[in-house]
């Protein structure tokens, strides 16, 4: 899934900024860097937090930052083997900047942690960017 917004220095800014740019998917959140060039981010389901959980309510995942030849990506796997896994990647082209967001749900036994689906994370993306 992908989408086209109008590109400025300011959004430049955002999307190269790992802890801003993955904010902007309302959904997951940067807590700190993992020691091995990548971050750990989670994943928090739901809209509000008005009946949050920690226990509960959060995924784990690893974040690595994968620079491309005309933008960056940042890819998702959930800690535990067979998880989710997600792909955010911002193509800039001209005033333009591509937007896309591939996901992948885990399988198994326990594949019972939350899948949020790649066009609902799109839509907060631009919401956040516009």
């Amino acid at each position: 899934m992908s989408e086209k917004i109008l590109n400025s220095e300011g959004i430049k800014r955002v999307i190269g900024n790992p802890y801003l740019a993955i904010a902007s998917t309302k959904h997951f959140h940067v807590i700190g860097e993992d020691g091995k060039g990548g971050y750990s981010v989670v994943l928090y389901e739901w809209e509000t937090t008005s009946k949050f959980r920690v226990e509960e309510d959060l995924v784990l995942y690893r974040m690595t930052v994968k620079e491309e030849p005309m933008g960056i990506s940042y890819i998702m796997e959930e800690n535990r083997k067979g998880g989710n896994y997600y792909k955010i990647t911002f193509m800039n082209s001209g005033n333009s900047l591509t937007v896309m967001v591939i996901g992948k749900k885990g399988g198994g036994v326990f594949g019972k942690t939350p899948y949020i689906e790649p066009e609902h994370i799109l839509d907060h993306i631009k919401q956040f960017l516009s």
